[in-house]
């Protein structure tokens, strides 16, 4: 049986990125042909340890710290030598691959940058670009999180390399089940009823537009309409203050602020039970890789309002109703047309779906590795 060793490191700026490391883990350990083959060995901080500790004792988990990047290659380049570990994943550079004894495969979330440059800086728009060309030219291994990812891939850079498409899927049984049980608790801690709430659960960065919901309730109220929306998260995006202006001076109309709460930062508990407890999730974002609210919201069987991007397309389940990200007054439609039909979450089908998808996906990764490592031998 070889090692593979899983970089679940990083901090709760990017959240989205340490529970893809999560559900990523779960999949293959759901997948009967991986677990034959392959054991994982978990590199994570110890801030980080509840998300992970789980699941020992069918993988390895272990703690190191680092205050670098280069201090962080080299912590895993000695685990990996430690652990005997065929692989490193997911391995997204810029470090040296000659750092690590093993093999590496990239993952690269999402190619943003090529839809709305806009959004980032000149340098991280030629790191991303330098990344993209040494995985097309050296033929390196690369796992894609959706199909509309590979596309962006091929079209910027040409056909890659040994690639998967790794549609991952939210490992929240647990805390599915959990969040059904607090669900009044958490209602009357933030003062809400339950399926009287629409909620939106992203980090407050220009590309989830959360600017289209606002403007949508606006709509709404001069209608004669009141519909109340929570969000979750800090209402600042650091790297764009003039965005931040925009989304305050939004939250400031008066005729939007009666109808829009803004809750902060919440433990995961709490926020799965604000989406269970819903009317619907709504999620307005211009861009995603494979949204992890949108496998939330499947596994708790929750009803989602939808922009319609590529992605979602293919992410979407029939509990979806697609808008136009550009559009408030089309989601001023859906909203109205969701107010008048009745609908109660699922989350038993929704976790048995998760639990089906999950053994599944992870088909594509294990045939990637057996390529890497020598091919396979039961």
């Amino acid at each position: 049986m070889k090692n593979v060793l899983i970089d679940a490191t990083g901090d709760k700026s990017w959240i989205g990125g340490l529970y893809y490391k999560k559900n990523i883990i779960f999949g293959l350990l759901q997948n009967e042909a991986f677990c034959r083959r392959y054991r994982l060995v978990i590199a994570t901080q110890e801030e980080n340890r509840h998300l992970f500790e789980e699941f020992t004792p069918q993988a390895r988990l272990k703690i190191i710290a680092y205050k670098s990047l280069r201090a962080k290659a080299l912590k895993l380049a000695s685990l990996a030598l430690r652990e005997g570990c065929c692989c490193l994943y997911p391995y997204a550079g810029p470090l040296k691959l000659s750092a690590f004894p093993v093999k590496g495969i990239f993952w690269i979330p999402d190619f943003q940058e090529q839809h709305y440059p806009q959004f980032f800086s000149p340098d991280i728009i030629a790191q991303r670009n330098r990344i993209g060309r040494y995985v097309q030219q050296r033929r390196r291994p690369i796992v894609f999180s959706s199909l509309d990812c590979q596309h962006d891939f091929e079209a910027a850079f040409g056909e890659p390399g040994p690639s998967a498409v790794m549609h991952f899927v939210s490992y929240i049984r647990t805390q599915a089940q959990e969040a059904s049980q607090a669900l009044p608790e958490v209602m009357k801690e933030y003062g809400l009823t339950a399926g009287e709430y629409y909620c939106v659960c992203n980090q407050f960065w220009q590309h989830k537009n959360h600017a289209v919901v606002l403007k949508a309730l606006r709509v709404l109220a001069e209608e004669g309409q009141a519909v109340q929306v929570v969000f979750t998260g800090e209402p600042k995006d650091h790297k764009n203050p003039a965005y931040t202006q925009e989304i305050e001076a939004l939250f400031a109309d008066e005729a939007i602020r009666e109808n829009a709460r803004v809750l902060g930062f919440l433990p995961r508990n709490c926020q799965l039970a604000l989406m269970l407890g819903a009317k619907a999730v709504i999620q307005p974002s211009l861009f995603e890789g494979w949204g992890t609210v949108l496998e939330d919201a499947k596994v708790l069987g929750q009803r989602v309002l939808l922009s319609d991007i590529p992605v979602h397309r293919e992410q979407m389940d029939e509990n979806c109703t697609l808008f136009s990200p550009e559009d408030p007054q089309d989601l001023a439609r859906v909203i109205r047309e969701t107010e008048t039909h009745p609908y109660t979450p699922d989350p038993a089908k929704g976790t048995a779906a998760m639990l089906q998808r999950g053994a599944s996906y992870a088909e594509g990764f294990t045939a990637l590795l057996d390529q890497l490592t020598g091919g396979h031998r039961e």
